[in-house]
């Protein structure tokens, strides 16, 4: 949570999204509790970082503000209850995720599914 924060921080999340601290703390919270020892948040909010930093962040700026915010976002929550197992695997088993996104980017819809839950939560 710390690293998310003072990534979000250096690039204005907040500011760009209209939330405190409090609520962006209580996202990345959220977002860590969902994942899984093998695929943890640490993992991710250090690919967020690695973005972070290869992201030409002072000008001239290659990326807008939202992109840069997308991204970084995107980055936090990929891999957000991620079972351990590949795409192939959950389609081939025939896996209730699979079945749910008609065996199309069965994970990567998962994430973002469940992280739009969590954000929508108060």
């Amino acid at each position: 949570v710390y690293l998310g924060l003072n990534v979000f921080a250096l690039f204005g999340v907040s500011e760009f999204l209209n939330c405190s601290e409090a609520t962006r703390r209580a996202w990345l919270q959220a977002i860590e509790a969902n994942y899984w020892l093998w695929f943890n948040l640490s993992q991710q909010l250090s690919t967020t970082q690695q973005l972070a930093h290869s992201s030409p962040h002072n000008p001239p700026r290659s990326l807008d503000h939202l992109d840069e915010v997308a991204a970084l976002i995107a980055a936090t929550i990929h891999g957000v209850d991620h079972p351990g197992w590949t795409n192939s695997f959950l389609c081939n088993a025939g896996s209730e995720l699979a079945v749910l996104y008609n065996d199309t980017a069965v994970l990567e819809s998962h994430h973002t599914a469940l992280a739009f839950q969590l954000t929508a939560k108060d």
